[in-house]
């Protein structure tokens, strides 16, 4: 009974020993695939959160000309009644330099927002808090600054509550620190370092104050889920020409950052398809290397080949028993890619503090294509093998 067991085993052994290189082959075609979905996956993740850490969710409303549209107060108030627009903030900027105690001054770039600016620009507050309506309402002295300027001044980022001298437009002023903000995208400020120059927030009220612009250079406004984005954009538009000297369509600016969103997105997009076709490549090549592994076990099963053909073996059970080999080796091959690719890249993305997973789709799509790449390429070997006659088959091994 041992010995017949063993004997079974050699020949099961013997039988797959042909597609050791295919089943490495169809692992590695595997693997592409998965690295793909995940690519697909994690990066689409990554760029959304980027895109979101610069804001562009929203919309801004600027004007061509300040002599034809004056961005005031009553064009904000009208915007902001604007049905299906969430929520929105006057914005003005101003480059000036700022000094803590009696460290030299740094050049900082000052925006002037309203109490929820978070939500609409590159603002994340890591301590404190963001100022409040009242605040803003009252032209307080108080700001928000970026984590990076308050490491430099300091050597930590916590420096809610400090006394920070603010130059503008020539005017030294003492401000209150009451939050320190992780301002723009992780990734630029990763890559462009010193690049970036140091923000730091006001209520708009009070850099309107010291920087005596006549209005705002811009009003940032973000649409709700349900509305439709377009004919709130064509609303807000408007609106805003209601106040408009002259033609307003040739003075009513509206930058559309999420659109310009929906085309990133869709580079990615395009970009993931490229990745998709070079692992279908991969995928044809372990196909390839299927076909020749059942070639090779047709050479070596000759003689078995052609004795099953001489005891009158019907070509259908030759061919079905090949191509059985063959997807059975596969179907390993497949299991055994699937659990060694979403190891190691889960690994990977735990290491990177990455969101675990793939795009399960591709994965499945990629599975099953390689599996009908496998089935059409041990096919014609197969059926070759089958179609052999008995005569031929036993002189050619002899």
């Amino acid at each position: 009974m041992g010995q017949m067991v063993k004997c079974r085993l050699y020949a099961l052994a013997d039988r797959i020993r042909p597609f050791r290189t295919a089943f490495i082959s169809v692992m590695v075609g595997i693997f592409a695939v998965v690295l793909v979905s995940v690519i697909s996956s994690t990066g689409s993740w990554l760029i959304n959160k980027e895109l979101d850490s610069l804001g562009m969710d929203s919309m801004l409303l600027a004007s061509a000309d300040t002599q034809a549209l004056v961005l005031d107060s009553e064009v904000y108030a009208a915007v902001s009644q604007v049905s299906g627009v969430a929520v929105s903030s006057p914005i003005l900027f101003d480059a000036g330099s700022c000094r803590f105690g009696e460290r030299a001054e740094q050049d900082v770039f000052f925006w002037g927002v309203n109490a929820q600016a978070d939500q609409m620009v590159a603002l994340q507050i890591l301590y404190g808090r963001m100022f409040s309506p009242l605040e803003v309402t009252n032209g307080d002295l108080v700001c928000v600054i970026d984590s990076k300027l308050a490491l430099d001044a300091y050597g930590r980022e916590n420096v809610t509550g400090k006394e920070i001298t603010l130059i503008i437009n020539g005017v030294a002023q003492n401000f209150t620190v009451v939050g320190v903000a992780q301002a723009g995208s992780s990734l630029l400020n990763s890559v462009a370092g010193n690049i970036i120059p140091n923000f730091i927030y006001l209520p708009y009220t009070t850099l309107s104050f010291f920087s005596a612009k006549n209005g705002y250079d811009e009003i940032a406004f973000k649409t709700s889920s349900a509305a439709n984005t377009e004919e709130v954009r064509r609303k807000v538009s408007e609106t805003a020409g209601q106040f408009c000297t002259e033609q307003p369509e040739d003075f009513v600016r509206i930058q559309d950052l999420f659109g310009q969103r929906d085309t990133v997105q869709g580079l990615v997009s395009i970009a993931s398809v490229v990745m998709g076709l070079i692992a279908g490549v991969a995928l044809v090549v372990s196909g390839i290397s299927v076909m020749s592994a059942v070639a090779s076990s047709v050479r070596r099963r000759r003689r078995e080949i052609g004795i099953r053909k001489s005891l009158g073996a019907p070509m259908s059970s030759i061919l079905l028993e090949l191509i059985a080999d063959a997807m059975l080796s596969t179907t390993v091959a497949l299991c055994s890619g699937l659990f060694a690719s979403f190891a190691l890249l889960g690994a990977l993305l735990h290491l990177l503090g990455l969101p675990q997973g793939g795009n399960l789709p591709v994965a499945a799509a990629g599975c099953a294509a390689m599996l009908l790449i496998a089935l059409i390429f041990s096919f014609f070997p197969a059926y070759k093998a089958a179609r052999m006659r008995p005569v031929d088959a036993l002189r050619e091994w002899e």
